[in-house]
């Protein structure tokens, strides 16, 4: 049975339905993504000089009421996390990169509006609310006291929110 998607206006999936028919006319079906030979102009140096010429790229267009999935099939979960780009749906990002470091954690790569929140799970507490300034930043931090941790990182779409949880012994 096919399966649909719903796109809103900066291109996040907001709805996945498996459905035999199209369900409306703003509803995409979603097909593999199989590349294919297409016209194109390109970019090419001749003598120092760039010259625009046609030729054949190897790349996926999208039929009209479809759009494209590389990495299929997929559950209707994963579709709803997708957002679309050009013809394609892609995997939304996660927000910043947790590692483990001497005498704490570190969270990096960390986007422009990003937050992050440190939950103590064992006294049901916020311990940190951390909105650092600008994209690429960073978040150090440690947990001295022995319990159950979690560590929530929401940012502004295309983005999802990811939630680490760990114990300290």
């Amino acid at each position: 049975m096919p399966v649909f998607v719903k796109l809103d206006a900066a291109g996040l999936v907001t709805g996945v339905l498996r459905h035999a028919a199209r369900p409306g006319p703003d509803w995409l079906e979603v097909v593999p993504a199989r590349d294919q030979e297409v016209p194109a102009q390109v970019v090419m140096q001749a003598d120092g000089v760039e010259v625009l010429e046609e030729a054949h790229v190897l790349a996926f267009v999208a039929p009209p009421g479809t759009i494209g999935l590389r990495d299929g099939p997929a559950g209707l979960v994963r579709l709803s996390r997708m957002r679309a780009e050009g013809d394609e749906l892609v995997s939304r990002p996660l927000p910043g990169v947790l590692t483990e470091e001497a005498g704490g954690w570190r969270i990096t790569e960390l986007p422009q509006g990003a937050q992050v929140e440190i939950h103590d799970l064992s006294g049901g507490e916020v311990l940190a609310r951390v909105m650092p300034e600008g994209g690429g930043a960073e978040v150090s931090f440690s947990l001295t006291d022995p319990g159950r941790y979690a560590v929530e990182i929401t940012a502004p779409a295309p983005y999802l929110p990811v939630t680490h949880l760990m114990e300290v012994p």
